[in-house]
């Protein structure tokens, strides 16, 4: 599964060198997907939502920086009839410099827990921020990677 959020018209986080500004931003995204639980072999179908709180402040150099929330939260069910739930928490800091397209990209483990006696297991969640020359985000991408058992 792949979010994709592209961040377009109205942002706009250019101050004055010097200048200290602060943008919030609050998003919400639904996912449905299916994974394997890599301890038992079973295809767990999930739904769930990603809720993300950016905060972008101007530097005094003109770059931005920037602190990303990330939430999951959902539920899922394997053909097995295994019950799990999601509720993850990510976060991550990022300066951006002025001047210069920038790409950013983070891995976290997505922790699924389980509900009856399957094992509880991570999924791989790479974050991909795409910034432009002026230090605004014009891009955000989340896939999820393969199943990791934690037991």
């Amino acid at each position: 599964m792949t979010v994709v959020a592209v961040l377009i018209g109205g942002l706009s986080l250019t101050t004055a060198y010097g200048q200290a500004s602060t943008n919030t931003f609050l998003n919400k995204f639904t996912f449905s997907d299916g994974r394997l639980n890599p301890c038992n072999g079973e295809f767990v179908s999930f739904d769930g939502t990603l809720t993300s709180v950016s905060h972008f402040t101007n530097t005094p150099n003109g770059g931005t920086m920037i602190f990303f929330n990330l939430q999951s939260t959902g539920h899922g069910q394997g053909e097995l009839g295994n019950i799990y739930n999601i509720n993850d928490i990510f976060h991550f800091k990022f300066i951006s410099q002025p001047g210069a397209a920038q790409v950013q990209s983070t891995l976290e483990n997505m922790r699924v827990i389980s509900q009856s006696s399957a094992d509880n297991f991570l999924l791989e969640t790479i974050s991909t921020f795409t910034f432009n020359a002026n230090g605004e985000p014009t891009h955000v991408n989340v896939d999820f990677g393969p199943g990791k058992c934690v037991g």
